[in-house]
């Protein structure tokens, strides 16, 4: 497990507040891909305030199927603009359903937030975003997490690290509780 790894998840887990039930961590070759699933994208969405938009859903044919394209705004109410994400479903991208319009709305909440949160910068995905990662090998989300937590609360230890002098004593509740 690189150190690299290990710092993502911290930031899952500290920034968002996210658990081990809300992560998979998969690895495919040397390197571990960081997929949040639908209830930490929730948690990510609630905690920082971010707000779905009303979506747009296009049908297309698509073969003997269809393809949906789900376009949704994603952002803070009053702040700023709102990202646009973009998100499809087929029978080509997605073997687990047939529901390509439900799919393709779920698909472009999880990007809107991550995209949101600048976590496509930390390599770390919705675990809607593609059927292939389901065949890649599970590493154990609680290592990473426990070893999150530690190294977070060493270096908190660290911070907060205050001198004698530095620290106020407490000071007694003088106010009297009416009966």
């Amino acid at each position: 497990m690189s150190q690299y790894t290990e710092r993502r998840k911290s930031i899952l887990i500290n920034k968002y507040g996210l658990t081990s039930d809300d992560i998979w961590v998969k690895s495919q070759d040397s390197f571990d891909i960081i997929l949040v699933k639908r209830t930490g994208i929730d948690k990510i969405a609630l905690k920082q305030g971010i707000v779905f938009g009303k979506p747009e859903i296009i049908t297309t044919p698509y073969g003997d199927s269809i393809n949906a394209t789900a376009i949704i705004p994603v952002g803070l109410i009053g702040v700023g603009n709102p990202v646009h994400s973009v998100a499809s479903a087929n029978p080509d991208n997605c073997k687990i359903t047939t529901r390509y319009p439900e799919m393709a709305l779920k698909r472009a909440k999880h990007r809107g937030v991550l995209e949101y949160e600048n976590l496509y910068s930390l390599n770390i995905y919705g675990e809607e975003e593609s059927d292939s990662w389901n065949d890649l090998p599970e590493v154990s989300s609680d290592e990473f997490i426990d070893s999150a937590l530690k190294e977070y609360d060493e270096s908190n230890k660290r911070s907060k690290r205050v001198s004698k002098k530095d620290t106020v004593p407490k000071q007694e509740n003088t106010s009297k509780r009416k009966a």
